[in-house]
């Protein structure tokens, strides 16, 4: 391999190459040097650049582990098909917490029937730079189309999102982020006993007011089958106060009815520094799930502790 120009001994003098060294290695520092925290326009956002490599190994160990322990657990209960969103790498600054409520109804064909969610939540407590504790839960009216209602909960799943690099190009305004969403997933109202699991790999790409989240993972939920998941978070900035959203996800289950495939599409308001309001219209064209729903959300942002970002 041809070393760079500038850099051999044979392309000039000593104290010449000296020189050139120095001012590469002074180009790379300011590159890298370049790359700040700067906050979004609404909510969404990516953590300050930090790598962590330990934490990320250290999760990657729990989640095989758990995963590897699957198969001893029982089978048995109310039969139900984890239901997933795409993530955006929006993790949230020490001290910050975000609570995120959303109500609804779907229409579906599946083993629930049509139903109406309230709610359908997320806590998020940012602990780190790098560091997010995230608490997901969700609890609806199911058979609302015939049969019994029957009041049930999904799996609350306790998780920690870490995001160990990050990039940022704020004279350009692009930002490249990877993450990994990993935790326990407990039992809820309708669920067996005991406990699952759930990880998710996450790839965040900003571009302008453009933010887009990439997911790969699964859920292992203690009588039912294991889930393989996967979807694209997509959030464009309009002006400082409205957010286009659209998400598109897909499912397989080791189940008898293995697919299922959601689109959403919607918009977010945001009526100060501490409230969000969303809607969304939700559809899946193919395969067995829900067939079209809608969801009504409400976003409150406080700090737990420490001062806001300015």
């Amino acid at each position: 391999m041809r070393a760079p120009t500038g850099l051999t001994e044979s392309a000039c003098a000593p104290d010449s190459c000296e020189s050139q060294t120095h001012t590469a290695w002074r180009y790379l520092a300011s590159l890298f040097n370049h790359c700040g925290a700067r906050r979004t326009t609404w909510r969404r956002r990516i953590a300050p650049t930090r790598i962590r490599f330990d934490s990320l190994a250290a999760a990657s160990a729990v989640c095989l582990g758990l995963c590897a322990a699957w198969p001893s657990f029982a089978h048995a209960g109310r039969h139900y098909r984890a239901r997933f969103e795409a993530e955006a790498l929006d993790l949230e600054p020490p001290g910050a917490m975000e609570i995120d409520h959303q109500v609804g109804a779907f229409y579906s064909d599946d083993a629930d029937g049509s139903r109406a969610t309230f709610p359908d939540g997320s806590i998020d407590l940012g602990v780190f730079s790098w560091l997010e504790l995230d608490l997901d839960y969700a609890f609806s009216v199911t058979h609302l189309d015939g049969g019994e209602p029957r009041l049930v909960g999904e799996p609350l799943w306790l998780a920690a999102q870490v995001s160990p690099l990050e990039l940022r190009d704020d004279a350009d305004d692009r930002r490249f982020g990877v993450g990994l969403q990993v935790g326990p997933r407990l039992a809820s109202l309708g669920t067996p006993a005991g406990i699952g699991f759930g990880a998710l790999a996450l790839v965040g790409v900003g571009i302008h007011g453009l933010q887009l989240s990439a997911n790969l993972g699964a859920f292992f939920d203690r009588g039912q089958p294991a889930a393989l998941m996967s979807g694209i978070d997509a959030q464009y900035a309009v002006g400082s106060r409205w957010t286009m959203l659209a998400d598109v996800t897909f499912a397989y289950y080791a189940g008898p009815v293995p697919e299922q495939l959601i689109l959403d599409l919607g918009a977010a308001y945001k009526v100060n520094e501490q409230l969000l309001i969303s809607f969304l219209l939700l559809g899946g064209p193919a395969f067995h799930g829900d067939r079209a729903g809608a969801l009504l959300g409400v976003t409150y942002a406080m700090q737990a502790w420490g001062q806001a970002d300015p």
